[in-house]
């Protein structure tokens, strides 16, 4: 059996990525550089391995998707195989992915390529809470004025101001991924000092890009004005920023949370603001959406959204027009910019928590 003169993509859908991930641009970017093929994820199994069989990619379209379950023993059945690309947030359901990696196969997910979007989000919803813009544009929509001072009046008065800029503040950054790095970005340009907590994040290139790196998720409480929870949801990050961490923050203090909520200590964050201890700008929930009567719907000091950090088409189909892109650089035998490292991924699977998991992980080291 010999590779085939043209490369046969081998695309794999749910009903979501059809409707919103699935962008006909990059659908036609892909066919100019290989014969495409598209299933929906619920397709006969034969008809998936049969097409699997004889393809040099497969791209895997949709959040939850566990087909095809592709094992050491069915990637060995697919010889051309070079390339999977996945939208799947760094969870490969669906895949083995030591078992792939150790195949040569690249094994790319682009997720975190709307990073850049939750991270513009973010950063909007600082600002937003910083200077409570939600409550003013109320009174401005019901006819009013108010021409008081942001930072609380006569400064003579001895009052500890709150924070109401970006400018000149310290902001912490939980988690390094696509979102925490464009929002570094962001508050970098901004004129803040940023501090960054990250599993993988190196001193040496945290420095490159003008960051200071934190030991722990509490020293780096204790040095931000401004707290950005941007960690994925990990079994290692539950209550990852926790009621010690909280207390640890400054008085008057900005959390923007668009995480996961898992990650927070809710209900001792919800406590601090409500004493007004801290503010919160919130995108992310732990239970969605919240009931009608939830303390932490119209509370002072928080600014809320329906998550929506990241709903938008354009955000979701950049993961597929970056997976194509990578499949290009595959065929050029350059490095693809979103493949799942071994290094990485068993930081991932560790994280999960799963008996499995760490065996798998063990087994690799010995």
């Amino acid at each position: 059996m010999t590779d085939p003169d043209r490369p046969r993509a081998l695309v794999v859908v749910d009903a979501f990525a059809k409707r919103h991930l699935v962008d006909e641009g990059a659908l036609e970017r892909l066919a100019r550089s290989a014969q495409v093929t598209v299933l929906p994820h619920t397709a006969d199994e034969r008809v998936m391995e049969a097409e699997l069989r004889r393809s040099s990619a497969l791209f895997v379209l949709g959040w939850a998707i566990d087909s095809p379950e592709l094992d050491e023993q069915r990637l060995a059945s697919a010889p051309y195989l070079r390339y999977i690309g996945a939208t799947q947030d760094g969870r490969w359901r669906f895949l083995d992915v030591s078992a792939a990696v150790s195949r040569g196969i690249a094994c790319c997910d682009a997720s975190g390529a709307m990073g850049r979007v939750v991270a513009e989000f973010a950063f909007a919803l600082c600002v937003s809470t910083l200077r409570d813009l939600p409550r003013k544009h109320s009174l401005m929509a019901a006819g009013g004025w108010w021409d008081g001072w942001e930072d609380g009046g006569d400064p003579s008065g001895g009052k500890v101001l709150p924070r109401t800029s970006v400018f000149g503040s310290r902001v912490g950054i939980v988690g390094f991924g696509g979102t925490g790095s464009h929002a570094a970005d962001l508050f970098l340009a901004a004129g803040a000092d940023v501090i960054v907590h990250s599993s993988w994040l190196s001193e040496p290139e945290s420095r490159s890009r003008g960051l200071s790196l934190a030991a722990s998720v509490q020293q780096l409480a204790e040095n931000s004005d401004i707290l950005v929870v941007a960690t994925q949801p990990r079994h290692d990050t539950v209550g990852l920023v926790s009621a010690d961490v909280l207390a640890a923050l400054p008085s008057g203090a900005v959390v923007v949370l668009v995480g996961r909520a898992s990650t927070v200590d809710m209900e001792s964050l919800l406590d601090q603001v409500a004493v007004g201890r801290l503010r919160l700008g919130i995108d992310v929930y732990e239970e969605e959406p919240p009931a009608v009567g939830h303390r932490v719907r119209g509370m002072p000091g928080v600014v809320h959204t329906p998550h929506v950090a990241g709903r938008t088409l354009a955000a979701h189909r950049l993961i597929l027009d970056e997976l194509v892109s990578d499949f290009e650089r595959v065929l050029n035998g350059t490095a693809p910019a979103w493949a799942t490292t071994m290094d990485r991924w068993k930081r991932v699977i560790t994280g999960r928590g799963s008996r499995a998991a760490r065996t798998a992980v063990e087994s690799s080291d010995s």
